[in-house]
């Protein structure tokens, strides 16, 4: 069955080492927009960090974010599968000390303290990720206020110092089903409902417009797009991916760096 849905990852996978989308990937996305093919940006990122750029090709009608805990279409939120904010004050307070930055995706925008923000800026000044952070995060001195003043969030993120400390924080997370865990990098936790998810959400998203998974093609790298994969019938691994990852693909394009969403776009979209 023809694809009509293309699901992509962005931070690995849609954007290159510069957090910039090439000029080929762009033609390409524009290709197959023209071709009646729905364009899905799939991240873990909060809405509000979804590149401008991106959204301003006039191909992306539609999106999922914050690893899957909302979907939008154009600004206006359509699913969600939101994390009680009681739970989230829980982890905090049991996390604590296991945790040098933490991360509240709420409303579409990501939510930080002053510390937490200056130690990203430690981390990342100078680099294409603090660009897109300073545009994606908004300061608050009162976060645990903020928290009890709502009834859910989208995503808590957590960033530990080191492997050890992000094994500590999923450990301690196996105690609450309610909650799922995604790890990009050793370091890093994304914690959201065990209702959300890059491929349940996708498999909604696609009900919703009237698709199967049949006719879902879906891109991505790292270990947050493990399910997303599962989910697609047509499961494309970046060339830039682990190992793991690619064995679940039916096809592995080249990576970020040279354009590999272009190369699997003209393979698979007539």
């Amino acid at each position: 069955m023809a694809i009509k849905l293309i699901a992509l990852d962005l931070d690995g996978t849609l954007l290159d080492p510069e957090k910039k989308i090439s000029a080929p990937v762009a033609a390409a996305l524009k290709y197959a927009a023209g071709r009646g093919v729905h364009i899905v940006p799939v991240t873990g990122r909060p809405f509000r960090g979804i590149p401008g750029e991106l959204m301003e090709l006039g191909c992306v009608e539609y999106a999922i974010s914050s690893n899957g805990a909302s979907a939008w279409r154009g600004d206006r939120k359509i699913i969600s599968h939101p994390v009680p904010a009681r739970l989230c004050l829980e982890l905090l307070e049991k996390l604590r000390g296991l945790y040098i930055m933490e991360e509240l995706f709420m409303d579409g925008a990501g939510y930080v303290s002053p510390e937490s923000y200056k130690k990203a800026e430690q981390l990342h000044a100078g680099t294409p990720f603090w660009e897109y952070y300073k545009k994606s995060r908004r300061v608050d001195e009162k976060l645990e206020q903020r928290l009890r003043e709502r009834e859910g969030l989208e995503e808590l993120a957590l960033r530990s110092e080191g492997r050890e400390a992000g094994d500590a924080v999923a450990e301690l997370l196996r105690a609450y089903p309610q909650l799922k865990a995604a790890r990009p990098t050793p370091f890093y936790t994304e914690i959201v409902s065990v209702q959300a998810g890059k491929g349940r959400t996708l498999e909604e998203l696609g009900a919703l417009l009237g698709l199967g998974l049949e006719e879902i093609m879906a891109l991505g790298d790292s270990d947050n797009d493990r399910e997303m994969l599962l989910k697609a019938a047509l499961p494309v691994a970046m060339g830039n991916a682990g190992e793991e990852l690619k064995k679940l693909a039916r096809y592995v394009t080249a990576d970020n760096e040279h354009d590999g969403v272009a190369q699997a776009i003209y393979r698979f979209i007539p």
